[in-house]
């Protein structure tokens, strides 16, 4: 049975939510590049740059990981895409193989299919079923919108390879959208200066 649970790149969005989600269940260990994760409660925190091999294997003590650490945004540049969704998922994973990990979830995107609905697209693909109904199909091939989207397309064939070779269990999540209190403050100022919504 798992107790021990790591979550990376915990000072996110997502992985302060994920702490509060989890933290009355098991014994927890966050870590965080830039961002030190807000909680009030006593956890074991570790900052560490993922993406440098050595510094990876801090995350090998535990028996789950929760992949979160990325450049989480469909704009961001490839040096920050290569360090942290390439390399730092790859160093997880790897860290994860080499410490008997047995679970790891690893937070991927919509932006891996976000461009089935772009209102521009330069591909030669028929779109039609989508335009339709406005559903992907399950077995509709990757159309990520972005560099950002191909990478995480990467994370999900990373845990596929871990998972059939190594026998790690891998849960690649498809996150579509989450907000926070200040994001909705944000959002709900704009549509009340101009009427509409920009976010």
């Amino acid at each position: 049975m798992i107790n021990k649970v790591g979550i990376t790149g915990a000072g996110g969005l997502v992985g302060v939510d994920l702490t509060e989600g989890l933290a009355d269940k098991y014994q927890l260990t966050l870590f965080y590049h830039n961002t030190k994760p807000t909680t009030t409660r006593k956890l074991k925190m570790v900052k560490a740059d993922l993406s440098d091999e050595n510094r990876s294997k801090a995350s090998s003590r535990v028996g789950c990981d929760y992949s979160l650490a990325a450049a989480s945004s469909s704009l961001s540049p490839w040096e920050n895409v290569l360090n942290q969704n390439i390399i730092t998922t790859y160093n997880v994973f790897e860290e994860a193989r080499r410490a008997n990990v047995t679970k790891v979830v690893f937070a991927s995107t919509n932006h891996t299919q976000h461009a089935y609905t772009m209102k521009t697209n330069t591909l030669d693909e028929d779109f039609t079923y989508v335009k339709k109904h406005g559903l992907i199909k399950l077995d509709d091939p990757p159309a990520p919108d972005s560099l950002y989207g191909v990478s995480k397309l990467f994370g999900e064939d990373l845990g596929r390879y871990y998972s059939r070779f190594y026998g790690i269990k891998v849960v690649s999540l498809r996150i579509g959208w989450a907000e926070c209190e200040k994001m909705k403050y944000t959002c709900n100022r704009r549509i009340t200066q101009s009427g509409t919504t920009s976010a």
